[in-house]
This record gives C-alpha cells, structure tokens and sequence, in this order.
C-alpha cells in the first residue's frame, strides 16, 4: 500500500496544486479529492491513467472543483465507463448525486455513485461533520492492508475527535496524514501546535499548506518535504 500525493496546497495556494492523492490498497487505486487545480495536473501528468475510483472528503472547491471534468474525462476520453465514486453515508451520496447534477445535468452516463460498504476491510470513513464548518458534511478516510494502514484527515478543525476514533481502529502501522493551519486562530482548521502531542503515538505528516510559508516552531513534518509521499513529477519539480 502507498499514498502519492498529486498537491498539497490551500484553497489559495493558486502555485500549488490543490491536495489531492492517490492511494493504491489492495490491488485498486483511488484518488482523494479534485479540486479545481486537481484535473489538468491528473491530465498533463499522467496520473489519471492511475485512477479506479474517487472518494471526497468534502464540497468545498478546492476538494471538488474539477470534479466534473474528471468524470467526462474518465467516461469519454478514456472508455472507462461511469467515473466511481464512492460516498460515505446515504445523505452525502445525495449531496453529491446534487452536486454532479448541477453541472452535468444527467450525471448517469458519467459517474457511478456507490456507497462505500460498511464493514470493508480496506477502506472505511470517519465522520467529522460540523468539525471544518457548521453544518458541512466531512469525512476522513481510513486505508489499510494486513500490515499497514493510512489516514487520510481531510479538512478538519478538532484533531483530537479523529485521533480519539482512531484509537478504538487498532490499526496495523498507521501513518497519519492531516491537514494543518499555521494560524492558531483558524477554526476551521487544525493548528499545527494542537497536532504535536500526537506526533509521540503516531507518525504525523501535514499537508494543505504552503511549505514557503512553514514556520521555524513547526514539529510537524509536511508532506511536500516528503518525497516518498509525492507524485514523481511533483516530486520532481520539488527536489530536483
């Protein structure tokens, strides 16, 4: 199993490509969000040829924004059939199945939306709803194999509530991945310093955020200092 993140940049980081990755668990390969800089890198890269199946941790722009083009892309360019899409719970499906409506009037011919089993062993949800922004439905996503395993946290402004649902996982080798704030006074997401006590049970990576901007008094190791995690053209054009 491995994760490659495609970007790990904000909802402004215009430089960086929107966060996004691909994870590859048993034998299928799912992307992580599309936001509106998701899509030309997924093309100019090759790295939409490495897609089964999408999951969203939410609706925000830059976790969706480039969604659409994904799905006729994946339909009709590609031959692949109806992009899957995977939604955690009933209510989120239909907010998508809304979603995909809105901008492509009759989604049928090019997204298939399923709801991610209960009980599947190699990938599950974590509900956060509220916990980015009243109101908004969110999710992390748990991905594991028989020795190891990844979250993935999406955005989300209490780490504490996802780590206290991730002790009672008993999951094999968990590598966390969370997205972070530099400002402490940023609701809506999570302040690097709130994260540093985790890092003494888990390994803790940050991401959606700029690595330009990374203060001196963060613990926590970005992702976009990570090569391991990257893409190899991102990680290419990171480290040379």
């Amino acid at each position: 199993m491995e994760i490659r993140f495609l970007g790990f940049g904000g909802a402004f980081d215009t430089h960086l490509v929107n966060s996004s990755a691909i994870v590859s668990h048993s034998g299928v390969r799912t992307l992580i969000d599309c936001g509106h800089s998701v899509f030309p890198f997924l093309k100019n890269s090759g790295a939409i040829h490495q897609i089964d199946q999408v999951v969203i941790t939410h609706l925000h722009d830059d976790h969706v924004g480039s969604l659409s083009a994904l799905a006729i892309y994946f339909s009709k360019v590609l031959g692949k059939g109806p992009l899957p899409v995977l939604c955690a719970n009933p209510e989120f499906l239909e907010k998508v199945r809304l979603f995909f409506t809105l901008s492509l009037v009759n989604p049928k011919p090019y997204c298939n939306l399923l709801l991610l089993p209960e009980g599947r062993g190699d990938i599950s949800a974590i509900d956060t709803k509220s916990l980015h922004m009243e109101g908004l439905h969110t999710f992390a996503f748990v991905f594991r194999e028989q020795s190891s395993s990844i979250v993935y946290s999406g955005d989300l402004g209490q780490c504490d509530y996802l780590f206290a649902e991730l002790n009672h996982l008993n999951l094999p080798d968990p590598v966390i991945f969370h997205e972070i704030s530099y400002q402490p006074d940023s609701r809506g997401h999570t302040y690097f310093m709130d994260l540093e006590k985790w890092t003494r049970i888990y390994p803790v990576y940050g991401y959606h955020c700029d690595p330009d901007l990374n203060p001196d008094s963060n613990p926590i190791p970005l992702v976009a200092h990570s090569p391991e995690f990257l893409w190899s053209s991102v990680k290419s054009d990171l480290v040379g």
